[in-house]
């Protein structure tokens, strides 16, 4: 077998495993036209138009030489999609730089519902929940304390009413032991509450359409701090601070577990789309193949 020339394309007479020196084409006689290393003559073939486009001047069967115009003996054959993906560093850094982030965002939106939520059925609890304003039940009481005497009558809530945030899986329980903890203030009773007909240890009539007994939140007449001189001045705006905190805080609850779960599925869906379209890329990739025409050749 004759010697083999130098790669018309880099000019090295070095061979390897992965990378000999082949012959490209028939007609080229010249030992230094007619021996080309096999990665060169891949990626020379690569650069250039496809065979099939209709702008391309050679025969419609291959590529062909330059020179001597045969043809070359070109496969395309199509590259393992996980090779395109992990072959490539950069494309695998950023792959797996965006799978790390995509699951830390995840355990950060789990522990924040964790949180907000601490009940074993967190996500049915945010995700049936009405979206938007919620509108939270009238009759939820302020927060309080039996070890302050101020406090005097107990709050009953009803056991028909909806289910409030948090008391989903035991809310008869929740009922009773809210009624046994929490107290009414001596200063949210009005005059009306204070006459003859009313006296101060009557409990409040319950409302006639809906059951829940109605907590007044008027100011305090004067002979009733002429009476109680020991009591704070109250002014009409507490009492509803106190209840627009409860529903503020628990709006703001509800909104923070709403942005978690939209941040956890935005994050997830993200990454499936950007995996799929790299796979959709890598599984289109094609390479071409260019056999010597010293190996045997199929139907040849």
């Amino acid at each position: 077998m004759a010697a083999k020339g130098r790669c018309w394309a880099c000019w090295e007479t070095t061979d390897s495993l992965d990378n000999p020196r082949i012959r490209a084409c028939i007609s080229c006689k010249d030992p230094d036209l007619r021996w080309i290393h096999k990665i060169c003559i891949e990626k020379y073939l690569s650069s250039m138009m496809s065979p099939l486009s209709e702008f391309h001047v050679g025969k419609n069967d291959g590529f062909q030489c330059t020179r001597c115009c045969d043809p070359y003996n070109v496969s395309i054959e199509q590259v393992n999609p996980w090779k395109v993906v992990f072959g490539d560093k950069f494309l695998r850094c950023a792959m797996t730089l965006m799978t790390f982030c995509v699951l830390g965002l995840s355990v950060c939106c789990i522990l924040v519902l964790r949180e907000h939520n601490p009940k074993d059925t967190l996500v049915l609890d945010v995700l049936t929940f009405p979206i938007g304003d919620p509108q939270f039940p009238d009759y939820l009481p302020p927060p309080t304390s039996t070890a302050n005497p101020e406090y005097e009558e107990k709050i009953s809530l009803p056991l028909t009413a909806p289910p409030v945030l948090g008391l989903e899986h035991d809310f008869p329980a929740s009922v009773v032991e809210l009624s046994n903890t929490m107290a009414l203030p001596r200063h949210f009773k009005s005059d009306t509450d204070l006459s003859p007909a009313n006296p101060p240890s009557a409990t409040p009539a319950p409302h006639p359409s809906t059951g829940v007994r109605t907590l007044s939140t008027a100011p305090r007449s004067r002979s009733e701090l002429n009476a109680n001189p020991e009591l704070p001045p109250l002014t009409q705006s507490q009492p509803a601070s106190i209840n627009t905190l409860d529903e503020v805080v628990l709006r703001v609850e509800l909104k923070i577990s709403h942005f978690a779960v939209a941040i956890f599925a935005l994050c997830h869906i993200v990454n499936v789309v950007t995996w799929r379209m790299v796979w959709l890329h890598a599984s289109g990739k094609r390479v071409f193949v260019v056999k010597s025409y010293d190996e045997p050749v199929d139907g040849k």
